[in-house]
C-alpha cells in the first residue's frame, strides 16, 4: 500500500491547482490561436471532456496535456520558438 506524505488541505489545493494548470493552459493556446486567427480543433481527452459536460457533469475528468489540431499552414518563424509556446 502506497503511504501519502501530502494529505488534508494541502493535497486539495494541489489536486485542484493541477486541474487550473491544464485548463489555464488550454485557455491560453485557444486565446492565442483565435487571435492569430488560426483554423484550430480541440480533440482528445478534452474534446471527450466536452461532451461529457454536456451530459453528465459529475463525470468529467481531465488530463495532463491539450490536444490541437491545427490546419497546415504556413508561418515564418523566427528564432525565438518561445512566441508559440504554452506554459
Amino acid at each position: 500500500m502506497t503511504e501519502f506524505t501530502v494529505t488534508g488541505e494541502e493535497l486539495w489545493t494541489r489536486m485542484e491547482r493541477a486541474v487550473e494548470k491544464v485548463n489555464e493552459r488550454l485557455r491560453k493556446t485557444v486565446r492565442i490561436l483565435e487571435e492569430a486567427k488560426v483554423p484550430y480543433a480541440v480533440v482528445g481527452g478534452h474534446a471527450v471532456r466536452a461532451w461529457v459536460a454536456q451530459v453528465d457533469e459529475t463525470a468529467v475528468r481531465t488530463t495532463r496535456d491539450a490536444d490541437i489540431l491545427i490546419r497546415s499552414i504556413i508561418v515564418g518563424l523566427n528564432d525565438s520558438r518561445k512566441d508559440y509556446e504554452c506554459d
